[in-house]
C-alpha cells in the first residue's frame, strides 16, 4: 500500500512526508529549496550558543536626563577573535514590530561561517546607529556592509559623522550623469555610494549566491536564524524569491 501511495504520488518525498507519514516538513509547495537541502542545512546548525551583550544609548527626549543604556544581545556561534578583521553585514527595520534588523558576523578566513547574529524587530535607527558604533569599538578591525535602503541610507548618513567608523564602512564608486558621460567622455564624475545597493540587478545576484552556497556549501551555515530564513523563501509569480 505504501508503495503504491509513493507511486501515485511521483516519490515526491516533501508531500510523501507531510500527507502520508504525517510529518511537519520544512518546505512547502512553493518553496525554493527543497527538502532534502534543508535538511542538509539543519544537521550543521549550532544550536547551542553563547550572548555577547552590548549597552547601549538610547537618545533621552530631555536633554536634563543623561542618555539610558539599553542591552542588546548577539547569539555567537564560536569563540570570538575580537582582534580578526570580521565582516559585519547589517539590514536595517523600521523597528515598529514587522520587518527586522539583522546584523550578521562572517569570519572571511574560515569560508564566511557565522561568527555572531543579531535579529530584532524593535530597535529604532537611533539605537542601531549606537550599537554598531559600539560593534565599531568591540570589533576594532572589522568591515561594515549596511543595506542602503530607506532606514539604512539614514543610519549611514549619520555614522558617516564618525571617522573613525566612516573608514571601516564598505563604499563603491557610482559613475553620475550617464547621458553626460557618453557625448563627454573626458568629463566622467564619480561619487561615493555608501554601502549595498540593492536594486533589481544585485538582488539576482545575491540570490544566485545563496543558492550557490544552501547547494554546495550547506555546512557554512550554522546560524538557525538564518536557517529560518532560507527556509521562509518561497516561489512567487512576480518575483523568483519572496519572503
Amino acid at each position: 500500500w505504501y508503495d503504491r501511495i509513493c507511486r501515485d504520488l511521483e516519490w515526491d518525498w516533501r508531500i510523501i512526508r507531510r500527507e502520508v507519514d504525517l510529518q511537519w516538513t520544512k518546505s512547502s509547495d512553493n518553496s525554493v529549496f527543497s527538502e532534502e537541502q534543508l535538511d542538509l542545512l539543519y544537521q550543521d546548525l549550532i544550536m547551542e550558543t553563547n550572548t555577547l551583550v552590548l549597552e547601549v544609548e538610547k537618545e533621552s527626549k530631555d536633554p536634563s536626563i543623561p542618555n539610558p543604556k539599553v542591552p542588546y544581545s548577539i547569539r555567537t556561534l564560536c569563540d570570538i577573535d575580537f582582534d580578526k578583521p570580521y565582516f559585519i553585514g547589517c539590514d536595517g527595520g523600521g523597528g515598529l514590530g514587522k520587518d527586522y534588523t539583522a546584523i550578521v558576523i562572517l569570519d572571511p578566513y574560515d569560508d564566511f561561517r557565522e561568527v555572531g547574529v543579531f535579529k530584532n524587530n524593535t530597535i529604532n535607527l537611533s539605537s542601531l546607529k549606537y550599537l554598531l558604533l559600539e560593534l565599531s569599538v568591540k570589533f576594532k578591525n572589522a568591515s561594515f556592509f549596511i543595506e542602503n535602503n530607506n532606514y539604512g541610507k539614514g543610519v549611514i548618513d549619520e555614522l558617516l559623522d564618525y571617522p573613525r567608523f566612516a573608514k571601516k564602512l564598505y563604499f563603491n564608486y557610482k559613475i553620475s550623469d550617464k547621458d553626460k558621460t557618453k557625448s563627454h567622455p573626458n568629463k566622467v564624475t564619480k561619487t561615493i555610494e555608501y554601502g549595498i545597493n540593492t536594486n533589481t540587478s544585485s538582488r539576482e545576484l545575491m540570490i544566485d549566491i545563496l543558492r550557490e552556497v544552501v547547494i554546495d556549501y550547506p555546512e557554512t551555515i550554522m546560524s538557525e536564524d538564518i536557517y529560518d530564513d532560507i527556509k521562509g523563501f518561497y516561489k512567487s509569480i512576480n518575483s523568483v524569491f519572496a519572503r
